[in-house]
């Protein structure tokens, strides 16, 4: 990547400007921000459709109201809350999950990673139009005889007219979806312990290019959707005073310029550290440091190798499930995921590990030469998918078994 300008490409992407980049179809880069964008919207549907104890999702959406409107601006980073890899990372079943053992010390000692990829992290900003209401959670504890503090209430300071500020999160968390599906861990957190595991997470060398192009697309995505905000700001406010009646604040909105400090899209990348960087010090602390530092990075990339396997297993016992039952529904989503998958598994395989290769290859053959209209009108060779799935998750839990 030497004489490479990364402002420059990103200021070509911003203008719409075609940028070579060998290895990047740019039709197809705007598919995928546009593809990620509709899946977050898609997930968000499904969710809204799935009966909930409102209670329950009072909780969640109070959670993510609070992280969104009270991190300091500058620092709303989004590289690791539990709930941003969203479906398909493999979290949620990774203490269920057996994993082979990826990075021995004599890998660790070979292996330069530098070689493979950099650090990336990803900064998200978002407003999503909510506001804590004391009034009301007071009220709610005076009607029902409660101590303080037993309700939190918010309400929606455009309830009615939300759709352009939801137009603006969509492309953000679009661009978030995309960052973790096209980025691994890079942490000693594992997956099968408590807490997020935050901080940069490493882009492999292969996707940089793609990387940066989807990006700045989003980017570009985001400003006009913002613009669009913008420009019915004031009529939004309107409306937003008609719909919340007695409850309308005008101090609960941010000026027009304040609103534009309010969305963010950035990212930055780094080199991974190296023992061999510690300058300066006494030789016997550095030398310790270094080794430490080593010992850090061989748990990195195992948890690292882990996120991949993790990966694998999640998609394909997704099919499985949904398959396996004809009276299932499924979204087309259900096909595409394995689709993904299996392409980045060729960019995302750091210490090229000959068992997740060889699951790469099996996914590619008998799970991604289908689409989701053929499985739902043909039930034998649905039947056939669901059975392919099954051998690759009992072939999964054989390698995990003998490593």
């Amino acid at each position: 990547m030497t004489d490479f300008d990364l402002d420059s490409v990103l200021k070509q992407i911003m203008e719409g400007i075609d940028v070579p980049a060998p290895g990047v179809d740019s039709p197809r880069v705007v598919a995928q921000v546009e593809k990620a964008t509709l899946r977050v919207e898609e997930e968000a549907r499904g969710k809204q459709a799935t009966p909930a104890a409102p209670q329950a999702r009072e909780l969640v959406e109070h959670a993510d109201d609070a992280l969104s409107m009270t991190a300091p601006p500058d620092t709303t980073v989004v590289t690791g809350d539990d709930d941003a890899e969203g479906p398909g990372l493999g979290q949620h079943r990774a203490s269920a999950l057996s994993f082979p053992t990826f990075t021995t010390e004599d890998l660790a000692v070979q292996l330069d990673i530098r070689n493979f990829a950099v650090l990336c992290k990803l900064r998200v900003r978002k407003w999503v139009g909510r506001k804590r209401d004391k009034s009301a959670a007071k009220k709610a504890e005076s009607d029902h005889g409660s101590v303080d503090g037993t309700y939190t209430a918010y309400k929606k300071l455009f309830a009615g007219t939300e759709d352009k500020l939801k137009a603006v999160n969509s492309v953000l968390d679009g661009a978030r979806t995309r960052h973790y599906q096209m980025t691994l861990p890079w942490s000693t957190t594992g997956l099968d312990e408590s807490g997020r595991r935050d901080g940069p997470r490493l882009l492999p060398n292969t996707l940089f290019m793609e990387y940066i192009t989807e990006m700045g697309q989003a980017k570009q995505t985001m400003s006009q959707r913002f613009d669009e905000l913008r420009q019915a700001y004031p009529q939004l406010l309107t409306e937003a005073k008609r719909n919340l009646g007695s409850a309308f604040i005008a101090l609960d909105y941010p000026s027009a310029d304040e609103l534009e400090q309010m969305f963010a899209l950035d990212f930055e990348f780094n080199p991974i550290p190296e023992g061999v960087d510690f300058k300066g010090l006494p030789a016997q602390q550095a030398a310790r440091l270094a080794e430490a530092l080593d010992k850090s990075k061989r748990a990195c990339m195992e948890n690292a190798m882990r996120d991949v396997w993790a990966r694998m297993h999640d998609v394909v016992f997704k099919m499985a499930e949904r398959l396996d039952d004809p009276k299932k529904l499924f979204h087309d989503t259900l096909v595409s995921n394995v689709q993904e998958t299996a392409d980045l598994l060729r960019h995302l395989n750091a210490t090229k590990d000959s068992n997740i290769e060889a699951i790469r290859q099996r996914i590619e053959t008998d799970l991604c030469q289908v689409d989701a209209k053929q499985l739902r009108e043909n039930l034998s060779r649905r039947a056939l998918v669901a059975r392919l799935a099954r051998d690759i998750l009992s072939s999964m839990d054989s390698m995990a078994s003998t490593s």
